[in-house]
């Protein structure tokens, strides 16, 4: 056990009272911070470090490798990220780091990890499918960078130095750009939707360029039908395949309203009138539990329905991921602020919509460059 003094302390201010934390680890110092509003969030910063402690306490002695410190990085980082993200890096660690990237941390290099990025789309399985080849090496990429940064904090001091720090690591760009639906293949599917509902399904998705598990877990209290938007503030999570809803969580934090299409209003408001549900009800509700429509529902539909329009669907064809890489093709391609877009879309920064649709603003930069004889009044005449 470790030798350590812990204790939260109440302040009172002119605001209100606050949370002050002080730590006292025999070989760490003494760790402090205040100002807390609750004493929950206090107490949830006095854990993160003294797991961070524990950690180092358990390891210092030993020559660390690579997952080693992963897997604590994932153990100190886990209260803050999502259940689908912990699950994504878990199985990276698992799969990938723990198999392929077990060395020593001072043998970690640029192109240890160059060389694994190489060789990946040759090691993933068949089905798995070579698009998802350049996505898994990022995400080993990045818990590799962050856990070092992290072991070699002065808070934490598990290594004593990062030996891939300010060094660049080039992952090689994807291969495709992401399949958008083409807008006549989306006119197709939703003249050949089942029902209503998967009609309205595939139009949210389609005109508000939301992620799949942003719309199943909408309720109609998310629709303001007089400032003609929706609130995104929750999401169905994956591990779950869209059974379990997180309140007050979505991907990258980012809450937010999204404007909605006239028709798309009228349509919304008139499902709200014929299903008779409760404001607080799931716009797309379970058949069989309490919740909404689960991923595996939702994957059938899209299935059958694409089928019936006489277009692919799966690693062959269209996701319905792609829903939402044809809202944003099209408003991209349209000419629409790139701020904007990424906004809408939920994007952590604009630096990740450049990145996913980098291919749709190296079109605009040619159509950009055709345009300049007509605006300098040249013709196009030497």
């Amino acid at each position: 056990m470790l030798d350590l003094v812990r204790n939260i302390q109440e302040r009172q201010t002119s605001a209100g009272p606050v949370y002050d934390v002080r730590l006292s680890i025999k070989g760490h110092g003494r760790q402090f911070k205040g100002g807390f509003a609750t004493r929950t969030e206090a107490a949830k910063w006095r854990d993160k470090i003294e797991r961070a402690v524990n950690a180092d306490a358990m390891l210092r002695q030993e020559r660390l490798r690579l997952p080693q410190v992963v897997e604590v990085w994932l153990r100190a980082t886990k209260p803050d990220k999502m259940g689908s993200t912990i699950a994504a890096q878990v199985s990276a660690l698992n799969v990938h780091i723990k198999t392929e990237l077990d060395v020593p941390v001072e043998h970690v290099t640029a192109k240890l990890l160059e060389d694994f990025v190489k060789g990946l789309p040759k090691r993933l399985p068949e089905g798995k499918g070579r698009g998802n080849g350049w996505s898994t090496a990022k995400r080993v990429v990045d818990m590799v960078k962050a856990s070092l940064r992290w072991a070699a904090r002065p808070d934490v001091k598990l290594i004593d130095v990062n030996p891939i720090r300010d060094v660049p690591i080039k992952l090689p760009r994807p291969d495709k750009s992401r399949r958008a639906v083409a807008g006549q293949d989306f006119v197709k599917l939703i003249k050949a939707a089942k029902t209503p509902q998967r009609r309205l399904l595939w139009h949210l998705i389609g005109y508000t360029g939301c992620r799949r598990g942003e719309i199943t877990a909408l309720r109609w209290s998310d629709i303001d039908f007089e400032e003609a938007e929706l609130r995104i503030d929750r999401i169905a999570t994956p591990e779950s395949k869209g059974r379990v809803v997180q309140e007050g969580r979505v991907k990258m934090n980012q809450r937010r309203t999204v404007p909605l299409d006239e028709g798309l209003v009228e349509a919304l408001r008139a499902a709200y009138r014929a299903g008779g549900s409760s404001i607080n009800g799931y716009i797309f509700p379970s058949p069989r539990v309490t919740g909404p429509i689960g991923f595996s529902a939702v994957q059938r539909w899209w299935e059958q329905d694409c089928e019936a329009a006489g277009i692919k669907s799966g690693a062959d064809g269209y996701t319905i991921h792609g829903l939402r890489h044809m809202f944003t093709t099209l408003l991209l391609d349209s000419g629409e602020d790139l701020k904007v877009v990424s906004r809408i879309l939920g994007h952590s920064s604009v630096r990740t919509t450049q990145d996913v649709y980098r291919h749709v603003s190296d079109s605009h930069k040619k159509k950009s460059i055709k345009k300049l004889p007509d605006l300098l009044g040249g013709n196009g005449k030497w």
